[in-house]
């Protein structure tokens, strides 16, 4: 079976990014569980608790868990180090290619110095779509189905 993959079209008017579309293609299952692995461990250090068991099944425990473990992630950002997040967001966008426009080829995001993507915006839509391309199922779908309550928002 050939590896999960995804087009990501940025359909925004008021994006500078509007028209452009990115392939995202699932990683090697060793590579992804690497990957998953020190996601866990980066979220684990930043101080989320985790589920029994999860480390030792890699993207398994990801997927298993995936809505704690976003809530858990997002209440812990704040002692999230960058120096642990910055390779794992460089790896996930390692996973996308820019289609140049009006043809079917496709160029590697990561070593061209990132000069195809202008909005922050299609950054995260195209983090999303690696996210969603390993684990499978819609994240939005994960998190509407879960039992966790999101963090709640500071008020001001």
């Amino acid at each position: 079976m050939a590896r999960r993959t995804a087009l990501v079209t940025i359909n925004d008017p008021k994006s500078r990014d509007n028209g452009k579309t990115f392939r995202v293609t699932e990683m090697s299952a060793d590579r992804a569980e690497r990957w998953a692995i020190r996601c866990l461990l980066a979220f684990a250090n930043a101080g989320a608790r985790l589920p029994d068991g999860v480390l030792e099944s890699g993207m398994a425990g990801i997927q298993a868990t995936i809505p704690g473990l976003l809530i858990q992630g997002l209440r812990s950002l704040a002692g999230l180090q960058y120096d642990d997040a910055a390779p794992l967001l460089d790896e996930m966008l390692g996973c996308a290619e820019f289609r140049a426009p009006g043809t079917d080829t496709y160029f590697p995001l990561i070593g061209s110095g990132m000069t195809q993507v202008e909005e922050v915006s299609t950054l995260w839509k195209i983090r999303y779509a690696v996210l969603e391309a390993h684990l499978g199922f819609s994240l939005a779908d994960a998190l509407s189905n879960s039992k966790e309550s999101p963090p709640e928002t500071p008020s001001a």
